[in-house]
């Protein structure tokens, strides 16, 4: 099968529902600001796309969940640093998120396998980038002696 044969779709059946579901979501792209089509008809999408998708997914979910819990969400940036205990995870559609809430609301984070035994504890990590760096182990915290 040629490489041209190969990358077509069938016009009928499931290819023509393929190729609908493809046209819908290259003008939703198009439509959010996240796509252009060039003067040569090429489509192109803004360099960090897959970020910025996930991004405005954390936004919605965690504004959602805030509602739902009576809690208020508070987004993390790049560089700043997380602390608080670890309530559980969430799946999205761009991966499993940490939730973890330092007393005043909470933030939804990028999960790793590391920290599945921490649930319940205080935990603290650092955004770097569209991933956490987590500090494991005693988690210092400001309090009161007496």
């Amino acid at each position: 099968m040629s490489p041209a044969t190969r990358g077509s779709l069938a016009a009928i059946g499931f290819g023509a529902e393929v190729r609908q579901a493809i046209e819908r979501r290259t003008h939703q792209l198009i439509r959010q600001g996240h796509a252009i089509w060039t003067p040569e008809a090429q489509l192109r999408v803004k360099a960090d796309l897959i970020g910025t998708l996930t991004r405005q997914e954390v936004e919605r979910v965690g504004r959602q969940l805030a509602a739902e819990r009576g809690l208020a969400f508070q987004p993390i940036q790049e560089g700043q640093a997380v602390r608080g205990k670890l309530l559980g995870s969430t799946q999205l559609a761009s991966g499993r998120f940490a939730m973890v809430d330092d007393g005043l609301g909470f933030s939804l984070v990028p999960w790793r396998p590391v920290i599945e035994k921490e649930i319940g504890r205080q935990v603290m990590g650092v955004m770097r980038g569209d991933d956490i760096s987590w500090q494991l182990g005693r988690v210092r915290t400001l309090g009161i002696g007496i």
